[in-house]
């Protein structure tokens, strides 16, 4: 295709044009990038003092209609286009604008100081750097370039922007309201200010100030269209202001408003996340797993992704509920309760804390798919945290002694089987299995330790049977999560006392782990390889002599990492 055009042009003087060229069709940059990069360039051919602020700028058409800063290029702009670069009216008019009666006793702000010419370029260079490192979420390299700049140029408007989000998202709400008291008095047309504000206020507890900058916010808002940076519009106020009601105990007001936002959008996010969370709040947690559920799938859009992990503890929290987890069921459709649906909304519930709920999912997971080595994985790492290690055990030998699993290379997954059967019910009060494995009784009558070494007759013992592959292997996914599941094992036998096994399956699984082609800590599966080496590593390498009068004390319980053990 052809490389596409666009001309941006500054008619005010000093005057100057910029060719921009999109190479490819899948360019992404966004309107807000080209005012960036123009600016970046102006300010370097012409150093003015002061330079220009992307923060300020916005871009129109011939016809002089604004672009939105947040639309990409591409979508809205056409080949040859002509392009015009302003300042914002709301920037230019501000100071002549009376300002508002400040509510907060703010200090009236300094003028901005004079930048050196020297310094426009580097300080452009430097916007442009924390805007990107903002971008990757790298908050704290992002923050440092913010307050750097504005002690150079107080009330710089992207660092305003950028420091105070950076603040709230944190929770830093005495430091985001430090900054934002005269941010508003020095850009008093700028209603995400006002709504900043208004947030950090939410945060200190000082509800009815907060709903005074709310209400300033919308005010500007609807007094004339302004560039922003960030897509603010009156819905996002409305609910920001039903989350302070709330927490004033004002149930019916707050309620009300997310209705109202409801009412002109069924469909917005924020609306019904609230809707959510309000629904909870009254009691009625199985009403609301409709709600996070629709939203869950919304946050597979690249708009809602970060919202993700906000929706999954919200669901998770519905499962609290004595009906939480039969109410999900009945609202997945035949069509996506398929097992990767299943699975997804498992992982999403475990990753926050609702564990037994996850673990019925995977359970109905491998229902579906019972040779899917991930499902099977997964299902016994949560069952592991949920301490049901017979149940885990039981997970594993009904993956390993499937007829349909496929044998491909690596560890004999049936003679792996043929040692995940036979163990009584684990009972951690009684020691586990270290008494009731009957494979452990060479530990157990070794007089003189000569048989109770584990290294000398059980740790390095090698089934004559076992697999060994010969050169470097290269495993599959589906490869490396069987070699984990047999890596989970050794793990869960071992700390479950059935330590005489655990060196069988050992042996079976160390060819296959040290003929891999690929270092298995850069691999997924890394942290399953971890726990296996150092449980290989205690059973062959460091000898441990029975003691019968340990065994009758209390157990010890230690939490750590696989190099605890």
């Amino acid at each position: 295709s052809t490389m596409m055009r666009v001309y941006v042009h500054r008619e005010d003087s000093p005057a100057f044009t910029q060719l921009v060229k999109f190479p490819s069709d899948d360019d992404r940059r966004t309107i807000s990038d080209l005012i960036v990069d123009f600016v970046s360039k102006y300010n370097s051919k012409f150093s003015l003092t002061p330079p220009l602020d992307p923060a300020t700028c916005e871009l129109h058409r011939h016809d002089r209609k604004l672009i939105k800063r947040t639309h990409a290029a591409l979508q809205v702009l056409s080949n040859q286009a002509d392009v015009y670069l302003q300042v914002s009216s709301a920037h230019a008019h501000a100071r002549a604008r009376p300002a508002p009666v400040s509510v907060h006793h703010a200090p009236s702000p300094s003028p901005p100081k004079q930048v050196d010419a020297s310094l426009a370029e580097a300080i452009t260079n430097l916007l442009r750097e924390a805007a990107e490192s903002h971008k990757n979420r790298n908050f704290k390299h992002s923050r440092a370039i913010y307050e750097d700049v504005l002690s150079k140029i107080p009330g710089q408007l992207q660092c305003l922007y950028g420091l105070s989000e950076i603040f709230i998202l944190n929770k830093k709400y005495a430091e985001a309201k430090e900054i934002l008291v005269p941010a508003v008095v020095q850009h008093p047309s700028l209603p995400l200010l006002h709504k900043r504000l208004g947030d950090a206020l939410t945060g200190l507890g000082e509800y009815e100030e907060s709903l005074k900058a709310y209400d300033q916010s919308v005010r500007v808002l609807s007094e004339e269209e302004t560039s922003s940076p960030d897509k603010l519009d009156a819905a996002s106020i409305q609910l920001a202001c039903s989350r302070t009601l709330q927490k004033m105990g004002k149930v019916d007001l707050s309620g009300a408003l997310i209705m109202n936002v409801l009412k002109e959008d069924e469909q917005n996010f924020e609306g019904l996340f609230e809707y959510g969370c309000a629904v909870i709040d009254r009691g009625r947690a199985p009403d609301a797993v409709a709600v996070f559920l629709r939203l869950l799938v919304e946050t597979s859009k690249p708009k809602y992704k970060s919202k993700s992990r906000l929706v999954g503890s919200m669901l998770a929290k519905c499962m609290e509920h004595p009906t939480g987890l039969e109410t999900l069921l009945k609202d997945l459709s035949s069509a996506t309760a398929s097992a990767s649906a299943l699975a997804f909304l498992a992982t999403t519930l475990k990753e926050h804390g609702a564990l037994a709920e996850a673990a019925d999912l995977y359970r109905r997971t491998r229902d579906l798919e019972p040779a899917n080595a991930s499902y099977a994985l997964n299902q016994v790492h949560v069952l592991e945290v949920c301490y049901e290690i017979s149940d885990a055990v039981t997970s594993m030998h009904s993956f390993c002694s499937n007829p349909n699993l496929h044998q491909s290379q690596g560890v004999r997954v049936d003679l792996v089987a043929d040692l995940l059967v036979g163990l009584a019910p684990y009972t951690p009060a009684d020691k586990g299995w270290l008494l009731a494995d009957d494979q452990n009784a060479a530990l157990m009558n070794a007089a003189d330790g000569s048989e109770g070494v584990w290294g000398s007759k059980v740790g390095r013992a090698r089934d004559p049977n076992s697999l060994e592959p010969a050169g470097h292997l290269s495993y599959t996914s589906e490869e490396l999560d069987t070699l984990a599941l047999h890596c989970t094992a050794v793990k869960v036998l071992f700390m479950g006392g059935a330590v005489a096994r655990a060196s069988k399956v050992a042996a079976l699984v160390e060819p296959a782990r040290s003929a891999s082609k690929k270092p298995l800590h850069e691999t997924l599966v890394r942290n399953e390889v971890a726990y296996f080496c150092c449980v290989r590593q205690l059973l062959e390498g460091y000898p441990m002599q029975w003691d019968p009068e340990a065994t009758a004390r209390p157990g010890v319980f230690l939490a750590g990492d696989s190099h605890c053990l």
